[in-house]
């Protein structure tokens, strides 16, 4: 299989493009030949050890699967493709390589004959600067660096407290948004909590969370639950009412 640099990498010099491959596979799933790259930052891409000739590829390559275990060549390695969207190749789930010591993404094309699996291209992207934002889309503060899909998967109460998120910059900035939790639950208006008033530690509530998928804990949102203001509060700090009542027997 004639396979260029070109065609792998692209003339693209996008800086998340990090790595690429090509293999020509035998009927039998054997690598017959191989070639791949890596590129840092956005210099040009260099040649890096290829998978091993003569033997199948490593089962454990988060962005290969064998024809012989998967006919259709889907695997819960990769991400379900949209609905009405025709595909040449998958999409991989992020991942974090040990070696390239990034958070990554695959994206797998086949290439297939009527005999079968004849070879595999695939491209890396590197995620590792992209962040998980578990609120809710914000559309006065929409960023392209965050990953769409995690978006909503917050657990504050809905119904008392809406998600404000709040990435850790004090970590490592290469993956300060690679966390669970980087959020805090503020009470919404109308509503208080005397013991956090600034909110609730997003991460302290994907623990408690957690804690109910696990063990089945009952009330597990209690904790983390704002109070409802005193009739006529727009806004509050506690249980003080706002309106003025009568004693109608001291009347």
């Amino acid at each position: 299989m004639a396979v260029s640099q070109g065609l792998v990498m692209g003339a693209s010099l996008s800086e998340r493009a990090v790595g690429s491959r090509a293999l020509a596979l035998r009927s039998d799933g054997v690598v017959n030949s191989a070639v791949a790259w890596e590129r840092y930052g956005t210099a040009e891409p260099v040649a890096v050890v290829s998978p091993q000739l003569e033997e199948p590829p490593d089962p454990e390559y988060p962005w290969y699967v064998s024809a012989h275990n998967s006919e259709s060549l889907r695997s819960s390695k990769f991400m379900p493709s949209p609905p009405g969207v025709t595909m040449e190749g998958w999409w991989t789930y992020p991942y974090y390589s040990c070696q390239a010591k990034r958070w990554l993404l695959s994206y797998t094309v086949p290439v297939a004959t009527v005999r079968g699996l004849k070879g595999v291209i695939s491209l890396d992207i590197d995620i590792s600067n992209l962040e998980i934002n578990q609120c809710e889309v914000n559309p006065d503060n929409d960023s392209d660096n965050q990953i769409y899909s995690f978006h909503g998967t917050h657990k504050c109460p809905n119904e008392t407290t809406y998600c404000d998120y709040k990435p850790n910059r004090e970590m490592n900035a290469r993956y300060a948004g690679w966390a669970r939790g980087l959020y805090i639950c503020r009470c919404r208006p109308g509503y208080y909590s005397i013991n956090h008033p600034e909110g609730f530690n997003g991460s302290l509530v994907e623990v408690a969370y957690q804690e109910f998928e696990e063990n089945g804990l009952e009330n597990w949102s209690e904790p983390y639950e704002c109070l409802k203001c005193q009739p006529g509060c727009e806004t509050c700090k506690g249980p003080e009412p706002c309106l003025a009542t009568y004693n109608w027997p001291f009347r």
